[in-house]
This record gives C-alpha cells, structure tokens and sequence, in this order.
C-alpha cells in the first residue's frame, strides 16, 4: 500500500522503463511467499524473556504462536492504515493507460523487517492483457515516536510481457524509511512535509544479479482544504483523508564497465490517495512522466478502486 510505483519494472529485467512504486500500493506480483520468508525471518520472533515474576503454578504450555500486537512489538497503530489486524483482505479495480487489471492485498499482521518490527501484507497484481503480474510482500511501520506510518521496503516476483515474458524477482529498501500517513491528530489541518531517501533495488535474478541505487525527492500535502473529502467507490461511500504525493526519481543509469551507462531515467509523479477509517486504501489517482535517457518523455495514469473488503 505505499510504494513509490516505480517507473517500471522492466528497468531491472531490461534496465529501461519501470511502472510501480510511489506511494501506498504497486503493481508487481507473483507470489513472494516462495523468497521472501527464505530471505527474511519472519513473524514476531519473540526474544523477550517473559520476565513477568507470577507466582501462579501454571505450566504455561502455550506455544507462543504470538500473533498478536502485544507490546512486544514498537509498533503503534492507526486508524486509517490498520495494518496490525490480520487475516483481511481488500480487492481493487485497477486501470493503467486505459488496460483494466485488479489487485488483491491480504494483511499478515506483524513481521519483521532489516531487523525491525514491521506490519506485512501479500499483494497479487494482474493486468488482464497480461502485460503486467506479479505477487509480493509490502513491509512498513508504525512509528511510536510520532505516530506515523513509514514505507520500509518490499519484496516482489514479477512478469512483464513488454520484455519478452521475462520473470524476475525484486527487493527495494527506502533508506530513510519514507513517512506516507502523518499522526492521525493532526490529520485535516493543512499538513504537509517533504521526503528525500535512496529508494534501493535489487534485481535477484540469478544470471545477472544488480543493484540499483535512485534518488527520490518529494512533498506530501492535503489534496483538499480539511483533509477530508466524500468519494464513492465500487465497495461504498467513504469520507476520506486525501493525501497527495508530489514526488521526483532520478537514476544515473548501470555503469556497464565499457566506459557506458545504460538504464539511465528521470521520472515526476503526482499520486493522490484516500485512506478510510478502520479500512485503510480506498482509492488512488496517479499520473507520472517517465524519461529515459535517449527517449522521449512518456506519460501514464493509474487509476485503483476498492471493489470489496472483508475482515476489517
């Protein structure tokens, strides 16, 4: 739910053109359950000691499954992203440049992340000319010292037809951790902050591994006076908190070891969100110019609605 729509994936298959990961959700799946519990420990590790001094006689066989949001966890909550519930699932309608598709998150609970606390949740995307799929895990955080949401990173499996049907599997790291929701209390009077962090992408396929390192600057603000605006979606009416993401990507491109470099883009976007109460995404409006290096400036827009909630 809040990634930077990156300009397209197909950068790290064909080191060219990219299409998600700015803001609160993406587009790039295949089922990452298969890597990234491999590569990530996962769940609520649990390295307290249970100090708690009772006296009581019994023998405590629970088994510590731990699924909870105890204060185990330095994690807070938030009632418009309510990541800290598991076993929900939300559907959306997807389109892009005019191609229809959906995506389905599934909310985990809490995880674990480069060795911090983290909520996860499992995204399937698919475009239905098949253009796009992929099936990934999102990790981001609460932070207790102000009571806002962060984007941590991201693991996905993807598939481009644009680049001959290639798969590959994909891991990116924003470093700082971009904030993408402030404290719910101040939320509706006229906030607003910038960002600037190191998005970091690793393709990890295989015969021809790399590591891409972008320059991403932005300003999030208030898409409406009030915060606050009516919107009518495929699963309900919502009053909700409107969020714009003004944001610029710069990749100096693969130094291909020749004396070239190849790969190189730029990229500005402007992505409007509307979190719901107690639900979270409800709906989001981006439009982005992609230019690669050689290239002309391309534009494209997506557009994601909520079709159907459960478990929330």
């Amino acid at each position: 739910m809040t990634r930077i729509l990156l300009p397209c994936f197909a950068l790290l298959a064909a080191c060219s053109d990219n299409t998600y990961d700015q803001g609160a959700t993406s587009y790039d799946d295949t089922d990452s359950s298969s890597y990234d519990t491999a590569t990530k420990p996962e769940g609520d590790t649990d390295t307290d000691t249970d100090t708690d001094t009772d006296t009581d006689t019994d023998t405590d066989t629970d088994t510590d499954t731990d699924t909870d949001t105890d204060a185990d966890t330095d994690l807070c909550t938030h009632p418009y992203e309510p990541l800290e519930v598991s076993g929900w699932t939300k559907s959306y309608n997807v389109t892009y440049d005019g191609s229809s598709g959906s995506e389905t998150l599934s909310g985990v609970g809490t995880s674990s992340f480069d060795g911090q606390d983290a909520y996860k949740y499992v995204n399937q995307l698919s475009m239905n000319d098949g253009s796009v799929n992929y099936t990934g895990s999102v990790y981001t955080k609460c932070d207790t010292d102000d009571n806002a949401f962060y984007m941590l990173g991201w693991y996905e499996a993807y598939s481009d037809a644009s680049t001959a049907g290639s798969s590959y599997t994909l891991e990116a790291h924003d470093d700082p951790p971009r904030q993408y929701l402030p404290d719910p209390a101040i939320m509706g009077g006229n906030v607003s902050w910038n960002y600037s962090y190191t998005l970091i992408v690793e393709n990890n396929d295989s015969h021809q591994p790399v590591t891409m390192e972008m320059d991403v600057d932005g300003q999030y603000y208030e898409a409406v006076s009030g915060g606050f605006e009516n919107i009518s979606t495929a699963a309900g009416n919502y009053n909700a908190y409107a969020l714009t993401n003004s944001y610029d990507i710069e990749f100096d491109g693969i130094d291909m070891g020749t004396g070239s470099v190849y790969g190189a883009f730029t990229r500005s976007g402007t992505l409007t969100q509307y979190y719901a109460e107690g639900i979270g995404l409800v709906k989001e409006e981006h439009t982005y110019t992609t230019e690669d290096e050689g290239k002309s400036a391309v534009t494209h827009e997506v557009i994601k609605e909520l079709s159907s909630v459960s478990g929330l």
